[in-house]
């Protein structure tokens, strides 16, 4: 396990800030998709940028906010493509 900060994009500031510590199982790449519990509610967001350091200290995973994790589920996955065969 391995502890990453997590750095949501702030639309109104046009840069991340400081999101949460986390204790991820890997250090997730960017396209990918993490889902953190906020307050009462699992928000899925989409992994934009990771940032390594040469001194050890820890990775920075900047993020975007797509919705809750009820919403895009409940969405029927629409970014994803269905072709008739």
């Amino acid at each position: 396990m391995l502890i990453v900060e997590v750095m949501e994009f702030d639309k109104a500031k046009r840069r991340f800030t400081f999101l949460e510590r986390v204790l991820l199982a890997a250090v997730p790449s960017a396209g990918d998709k993490v889902i953190l519990k906020i307050g009462p509610d699992e928000i899925i967001f989409k992994v934009y940028d990771v940032h390594y350091f040469n001194n050890n200290s820890i990775p920075k995973v900047n993020v975007i906010r797509l919705s809750s994790l009820n919403d895009y589920n409940s969405s029927g996955f629409s970014d994803i493509n269905y072709f008739a065969r």
